[in-house]
């Protein structure tokens, strides 16, 4: 009996201690990660935010990425690639050494090594250099908006002047992968109106921009979320992601309404064709 007691004794402990060591050692992680170790003077080198959220859905991420300004000159944030669906505030290059982002994911999202965004520096002076994130807040998708545990990894290069600096830029013959455009509305984005999300990768030197089109309209350069200018139950959406040399890849939307009315209408034309035939033979 006694033997019993302490077996489940210990059954119980061993699973309290695994549940509390799991819940302790837990944390999601954004890393910095550069695109070459050792650089040239005066070269360009991207650096890479990814997140790992360890299986834990994660529907807000906000921070700043820090870098010395006197020793790296912001080229270019690219957003492109991103998996975030709609930015509060966009990282934007900035001569102060700070940079701050800030994004949403309607309904989480549970992500391994996946790109938040990607900042290119020109390099000024030799020697170590590092990159680094600093107020970084994670938020888990449920109904108490839990932040969520968060380990940083900076990243640091060596800017060398016996490196050779690359003459000739590799040739990016690959469009961005294919995408699907949602159309989707909530009240607490744009006052209800209706917009799109889409977003898609290239594995080359990333996404450069997006156009959109919708039915009668010019097209514009836009980011995801776009909201829409058509407001009602017939639109016809076409979004192009370029990438820096010109490979595009086309996706587009179709309203169900818009089909039926098409269909309806070619149906009715090839109905007065006919008659019109049987008309005419009959004269």
């Amino acid at each position: 009996m006694k033997k019993h007691i302490y077996t489940k004794i210990l059954i119980t402990t061993t699973a309290c201690l695994v549940f509390f060591i799991g819940t302790v050692t837990h944390a999601a992680t954004l890393t910095l990660k550069t695109n070459a170790p050792t650089v040239s003077k005066d070269s360009l080198v991207t650096v890479t935010v990814l997140l790992d959220a360890e299986s834990v859905p994660i529907n807000t991420i906000e921070g700043d990425l820090v870098y010395n300004p006197q020793k790296m000159l912001p080229e270019k944030v690219s957003i492109g690639s991103s998996f975030i669906s709609f930015w509060v505030e966009k990282p934007m290059v900035t001569s102060t050494g700070k940079m701050h982002f800030s994004g949403i994911v309607p309904g989480g999202v549970s992500t391994s090594n996946a790109e938040v965004f990607n900042i290119t520096f020109k390099l000024n002076e030799l020697g170590s250099q590092s990159v680094n994130l600093e107020n970084v807040h994670l938020y888990i998708n449920d109904s108490n908006g839990t932040e969520d545990k968060v380990k940083l990894l900076p990243a640091s290069f060596v800017v060398d002047d016996t490196v050779p600096v690359a003459t000739e830029k590799p040739v990016d013959t690959k469009s961005p992968e294919d995408f699907k455009i949602v159309r989707t509305s909530d009240m607490s984005i744009e006052d209800g109106k209706y917009f799109i999300v889409f977003s898609t990768q290239d594995k080359g030197g990333g996404v450069d921009h997006y156009s959109v089109c919708e039915m009668f309209t010019s097209c514009v350069v836009s980011d995801s979320p776009y909201v829409l200018k058509k407001q009602n139950v017939f639109y016809y959406i076409k979004v192009m992601s370029y990438d820096a040399d010109g490979n595009v890849t086309t996706s587009t939307l179709v309203s169900p309404y818009l089909l039926v009315l098409t269909a309806v209408f070619i149906l009715g034309l090839l109905y007065l064709l006919i008659k019109l035939r049987f008309i005419l033979r009959n004269k």
